[in-house]
């Protein structure tokens, strides 16, 4: 009992005389606690936020991305040389493109065009792309909404030189075909300027715009082609008529927008029948 009584006293004398450095560690190690359990809670609730709100943390990808096909890719840009020039083929030239022969002229042949300091390959044929398949896309599912002849996929290309090889009379072809074939023509025209064409693309948008009455698209782009294309050539554009056929479009057509530029420089009252044109 001596001995207990001995431990008891000296643990009761370290206390009082230690009293204000044991309150200050307890202090300490209580701050220190509290603020551990504050920051786990904290914690906790960021990640069951997510799960609460319905939005998912966006896992990182599997796989490291993909560069584009080395066959959609241009030899010259692989190479790292400069593209040479595109040249137009005019009617009835006859040229060879990936074993496929073209006779009916009218588009770009080359690697790339230059407009403005800016290289443009979306409608140029380039020979050194791959066009070969088994099975061309001739529907063109596999184009975008605005077809690229050097990004579209190698059964794309085929399908088109398959398109082209027929003179384009072969109507089962996907639309995307023809815009592919129809930007070339706006780029000899209006990027171009060469107007002593103008009568030969008019002529041939206009009979694409008889055959693929199947595309309202092509044949509001079609029918403002012929319209701004005479006015480039200086070719009279006929007088408008009434009619209960409506346009898609949000705007007047070239042709009511001339007429009615003319009758209001001759007069500031426009007629009755004008009224109808739009």
């Amino acid at each position: 009992m001596g001995a207990i009584y001995a431990v008891l006293s000296a643990a009761y004398r370290f206390v009082v005389e230690n009293l204000a450095a044991i309150v200050a560690v307890c202090t300490v190690s209580g701050l220190v606690l509290l603020i551990g359990y504050l920051s786990a809670k904290a914690k906790k609730r960021d990640e069951i936020a997510p799960s609460r709100s319905g939005v998912q943390p966006t896992p990182p990808p599997l796989v490291e991305p993909r560069t584009a096909a080395p066959e959609r890719i241009a030899p010259a840009y692989r190479r790292g040389r400069a593209p040479a020039l595109a040249r137009w083929v005019p009617a009835g030239e006859s040229v060879t493109v990936q074993g496929i022969t073209i006779a009916a002229g009218r588009f770009y042949l080359g690697e790339t065009l230059s407009w403005e300091g800016q290289e443009i390959n979306s409608y140029v044929v380039n020979p050194k792309l791959s066009a070969q398949t088994s099975r061309p896309d001739a529907a063109g599912d596999s184009m975008p909404y605005w077809p690229s002849y050097a990004d579209v996929t190698p059964a794309a290309r085929r399908a088109f030189l398959d398109w082209m090889s027929t003179g384009r009379r072969d109507d089962s072809y996907g639309i995307g075909h023809v815009f592919v074939f129809f930007y070339g023509l706006e780029h000899r025209l209006f990027v171009d300027r060469d107007v002593a064409s103008a009568p030969d693309c008019i002529a041939e948008v206009e009979r694409l715009l008889a055959r693929r009455v199947d595309s309202e698209s092509f044949q509001g782009y079609g029918r403002r082609f012929v319209d701004m294309a005479r006015c480039a050539a200086g070719m009279p554009l006929a007088v408008p008529q009434p009619s209960a056929e409506r346009s898609h479009s949000l705007e007047i057509n070239i042709p009511v927008r001339l007429h009615l530029g003319r009758r209001l420089a001759q007069s500031s009252t426009i007629l009755s029948e004008d009224a109808l044109l739009w």
